[in-house]
């Protein structure tokens, strides 16, 4: 099954997402810095979230089924 959206697929150790200890794979950000990213494409989702300076609001929905999918994934 495929899903549209900019989903976390990992946390880079020492990275700021992983020092916040918030994130997790699977989770969905449906924006940042109050910019919706639904409808949005993955790059240009990525674009915006790096371009969006050091320490960037996210707007993030969990999704368990997501987890599970990535830890299935071959």
């Amino acid at each position: 099954m495929k899903v549209k959206g900019v989903f976390i697929r990992a946390v880079v150790p020492d990275s700021p997402a992983a020092k916040c200890e918030k994130l997790e794979p699977g989770d969905r950000i449906l924006a940042v810095n109050g910019v919706n990213l639904l409808g949005l494409d993955y790059e240009s989702g990525k674009e915006l979230i790096q371009s969006s300076g050091a320490r960037p609001r996210l707007l993030v929905a969990r999704s368990h089924y997501m987890a599970a999918a990535l830890q299935n994934e071959c």
